[in-house]
Order: C-alpha cells, then structure tokens, then sequence
C-alpha cells in the first residue's frame, strides 16, 4: 500500500470528522450505514479480526487490512488502533485507490 499517501488520507479524514476509530465508534458507524471503508490492523487480535470482518461483509461495507497498530494509531492522534471506520465515500475511495497502487507494484 502506498503507505504515506494512505496515512495522510486518514489522518486528515480523521480531522474533518469523517471517520471513526476504535471498537465502538466503527461498529456504530456500520449499523447506522454510514460507514464506506472499514480498515483493520494487520496485528489485530483474530477474534476483533472475524467479528468486523463479518459485520463488513453483512453491512456491504468494503473491508481493507493494513498497517500496523502504531502505525494506524499514529495518523489518527492515537497511541495504537486497531480498527478505523471511513464514513465519506470520497475518502474511502482515495485510501483504496492507494491500496490499489501499491497491489500492482
């Protein structure tokens, strides 16, 4: 993944109140529909993993799998993160788009 330009998409997402980080807040996201792009940490604990993998799925929200937990933690203003819900189609478009460049590398 072009892990720089993916980071500062989340990062400013984060500061303009488009997306929702941990647990809790992603969970919501994805039962009120607003979520667009689900992104879990590469080191989260398998059960965390399966548990939104499938809540993604069932809500037909696409579900992508990078970074670290520092490293995902760090763009947000966080310590460690495990999971971040995108909630602006745009945004969400731009951080796959950059996923997508880093597949065919």
């Amino acid at each position: 993944m072009n892990n720089d330009k993916a980071l500062r998409l989340i990062g400013l997402c984060r500061r303009s109140g488009n997306c929702a980080c941990g647990a809790t807040a992603a969970e919501y996201a994805i039962k009120s529909g607003r979520a667009k792009l689900l992104i879990i940490t590469e080191d989260c604990g398998g059960a965390t993993k399966e548990k939104f993998s499938g809540f993604a799925e069932k809500n037909q929200v696409k579900c992508l799998t990078a970074f670290d937990k520092q490293t995902l933690g760090k763009a947000v203003s966080y310590k460690e993160l495990s999971l971040v819900c995108i909630t602006d189609e745009n945004f969400a478009d731009g951080i796959q788009k950059c996923a997508e460049e880093m597949e065919e590398i």
